[in-house]
Formats: structure tokens, sequence, C-alpha cells
């Protein structure tokens, strides 16, 4: 009786590991997620491409706004992934630092366009 007993502590604890193991999503459900982040950030990116190269060509104009926005996404990105990841990781870095610096440029231009400072 007493065996019976300790088999099911053990497959309770089994259980109570395997939840808390599991308690932010399986493996496939964090994969599924990060590939559906990385197509709607692909999207995301084809989308602000076609209305920079709409507003250039129509208005003459470079739409700042978005570029700063474009940027910024990105930056965010690889700097996330230059910090989890060995492989590359001054690549991802440098490319990181860069559209940050990118991103900064593009909002200070966006501003000045606001305040109607003619550039």
């Amino acid at each position: 009786m007493e065996e019976n007993e300790n088999k099911a502590l053990s497959k309770e604890e089994i259980l109570a590991k395997s939840r808390e193991e599991n308690k932010s999503g399986d493996e496939r459900e964090k994969q599924q997620y990060a590939i559906a982040n990385s197509l709607g950030f692909s999207v995301g990116l084809m989308l602000a491409g076609i209305v920079v190269l709409i507003s250039v060509i129509c208005t003459d104009r470079l739409p700042v706004e978005v570029m700063f926005v474009v940027t910024a996404m990105q930056s965010v990105q690889a700097l996330l992934i230059g910090v989890k990841v060995r492989r590359q990781r001054k690549l991802y870095l440098t490319v990181g630092i860069v559209e940050c610096v990118l991103s900064v440029v593009f909002l200070i231009l966006w501003i000045l366009e606001l305040c109607g400072v003619a550039l």
C-alpha cells in the first residue's frame, strides 16, 4: 500500500514539475509564436518600404516618421539578437547601434519637420 502511495506522490511530483516547466508554453508554441512575430515584422517592413517609395515618388518627400519607426524596430531586433545569440554577436550589436543612431536622426528630422523648420 505504501509503495502505491510513493508511486502516486512521485507521479504528482512529476506532473507538478511538468506544469511548472510548461507554465509559459511548450517549445512548439514558443516556436510558432516566434515564426508569427517574424512574419508580422517582415510584412510590416515591406509595407513601410512601399509607403516610403510611394511617398518619395508622388510627393518628393522622404517620410521620416516611417523611417524612424522602421529603424527603431530594426535596432531593437538587432540589439536583442546581439545580446541573446552568441553567433555573430558583434555584427548584430554593431548593426543595432548603427540603426539606433539612424533612428535618433530620423526622430530629430521628424520633430524639426513638425516644428516647421525647413531643411
